[in-house]
């Protein structure tokens, strides 16, 4: 399998781009940069905002609202493109249906509203996290190596700088990557390794489980998206791309995947699965659009 140039969508950007994120419905992609976050039409590429400020290297949707940070550790919320808050923190997640931000600042989380525009402390932290996720069913959230269940912290018993942290669709696992050649995936009780996505000698930089539940997929530094089979870890695709893969994101319907790769550039590819995985997981594969690649910048 080789990358299809006539199926992607190209984002352009005047400055590196760091991070790729989804509105809930599908409709709008958003990607931070060292000048700021933009919004896109996801379907067309074409710009549509510009939320200019410091560099961003994350950026997540509530529906209505896009929470955005960066090294500098402030998180900003953003109506439209009116700054409605700004935050302390180093990582934030969404709950599922967009009321509450989950922010990790030190050794704690906690709860921003977005009614009352007020925080209030949640839980503390076994130790640093550089990553939270909330599972899809909003019953748990895991900040680092630890995890918050219906009241209840857990010390999953890992350590280390996570680049990415995802949840597969039920919740009962998590994937990470950190900058090694191997992505765990873990039991969200536990934090017990289930198994190990290997990636050779390559270096594992985002990754992302997909809404179907069906695949992970991988970005890397020697330039290769990759599909991973999540129960047996078996290696279903390898995608080549001209250049390094860093955050990597699948829609809300499983049907694109925004990256972002080692430039001024992210990318939006349509993906199209055959049958399900389980019956023949080597039909999995970018789709082949009749349309031309879009290059837009913002």
């Amino acid at each position: 399998m080789t990358w299809d140039d006539t199926a992607m969508i190209v984002l352009e950007h005047p400055a590196h781009v760091f991070t790729v994120g989804w509105h809930p419905e599908g409709r709008l992609v958003a990607t931070g940069a060292v000048d700021g976050a933009r919004l896109w039409d996801a379907t067309t590429g074409q710009p549509l905002r510009h939320l200019q400020g410091d560099e961003v290297t994350a950026v997540a949707c509530s529906g209505t609202l896009w929470a955005t940070g960066g090294p500098d550790g402030t998180i900003r919320i953003w109506n439209d493109a009116d700054l409605v808050a700004t935050l302390d923190g180093t990582a934030f997640a969404w709950h599922p249906d967009g009321t509450r931000l989950a922010v990790v600042h030190g050794e704690r989380v906690s709860l921003w509203g977005a009614a009352t525009g007020t925080s209030t402390p949640w839980f503390e932290l076994t130790r640093p996290a550089t990553a939270i996720a909330w599972s899809r069913d909003g019953r748990r959230v895991i900040a680092g190596g630890t995890a918050w269940c219906e009241g209840r912290v857990t010390d999953l018993g890992h350590s280390g700088q996570l680049g990415a942290l995802a949840f597969s669709p039920d919740g009962a696992r998590y994937v990470t990557s950190s900058h090694s050649h191997t992505a765990p995936v873990r039991d969200s009780s536990s934090g017990a390794e289930v198994l190990a996505l290997d990636h050779g000698e390559a270096w594992f930089i985002g990754v992302d489980w997909s809404p179907r539940g069906d695949c992970i997929v991988t970005g890397s530094n020697d330039r290769n998206l990759r599909f991973f089979h999540p129960t047996t870890g078996e290696l279903l695709r390898t995608v080549p791309h001209p250049d390094w893969v860093c955050a990597v994101a699948f829609s809300p319907t499983g049907t694109q995947l925004a990256i972002t790769v080692d430039g001024d550039a992210a990318h939006v590819l349509p993906l199209q699965v055959t049958v399900p995985l389980s019956q023949a997981p080597t039909r999995f594969h970018p789709c082949h659009a009749a349309h031309r690649t879009q290059r837009v910048r913002g």
